[in-house]
């Protein structure tokens, strides 16, 4: 089993993409680019799985804007 990934190892592993995919000065490694976001992907749904049902996003509740009220 792996390390836990810490918020600070998730942040700079975005930022390693974000240079990855639109710094012009960077050669693409698309290997490297599939494994940051699987390992990415991998720490967002434990953090999701981590949360309490009453904490993830539901969509908008009726009275805000984007709601649309079932027919």
């Amino acid at each position: 089993m792996g390390q836990t990934m810490t918020s600070k190892d998730y942040a700079s592993k975005q930022a390693e993409l974000d240079r990855q995919l639109n710094d012009p000065k960077i050669t693409l490694e698309p290997a490297r680019i599939w494994a940051l976001l699987e390992e990415l992907a991998n720490y967002s749904s434990k953090e999701l799985d981590n949360q309490s049902t009453t904490d993830r996003f539901v969509g908008p509740q009726a009275g805000t804007r984007g709601y649309l009220p079932a027919r």
